[in-house]
């Protein structure tokens, strides 16, 4: 049988990019991609990019390459984690882009006073990883780690 590669490619790298960050990052307790949850019976209301553990907190992430417009992205996933996943607690929502420019206007459109949702790029997760400060509450503010 002839396998073809997935048909949103960069979208399949870059999470793979961010799976490679959270293992390198050290206690890492799980990881499952997309693809990966409906095997170990994920059934709730929206399915992430990917979900993981690392020292003992819990994280969604959405790898956004601007595919969406910023409003359905907020409509469709940002409502979703505001209600909450059913026995499932999160420490915060991770959200990384492709570009400063569009992690800026999902910061904007977002909004986060708790650190409910914190934002981060492409490029500095692979430059720097998950132990870095590359996430941030608010584009212009300073970077935090996971850790």
């Amino acid at each position: 049988m002839e396998r073809k590669p997935p048909a949103q490619l960069q979208h399949f790298i870059g999470i793979n990019d961010l799976r490679i960050a959270a293992e390198l990052g050290g206690s890492l307790e799980f990881f499952f991609a997309c693809w990966e949850l409906p095997s170990v019976g994920w059934r709730q209301p929206i399915i992430p990019d990917g979900i993981f553990t690392v020292n003992n907190r819990t994280f969604a992430l959405e790898f956004d390459r601007g595919v969406e417009g910023v409003q359905f992205f907020v409509r469709t996933k940002i409502v979703a984690y505001r209600n909450g996943l059913d026995g499932f607690p999160l420490s915060a929502v991770l959200i990384v882009t492709d570009s400063r420019t569009r992690m800026a206007a999902l910061a904007n459109a977002i909004g986060n006073a708790n650190g409910q949702v914190l934002f981060s790029t492409l490029d500095l997760v692979r430059l720097h990883g998950f132990q870095a400060p590359v996430f941030y509450v608010k584009a212009d503010g300073e970077g935090v780690t996971l850790v």
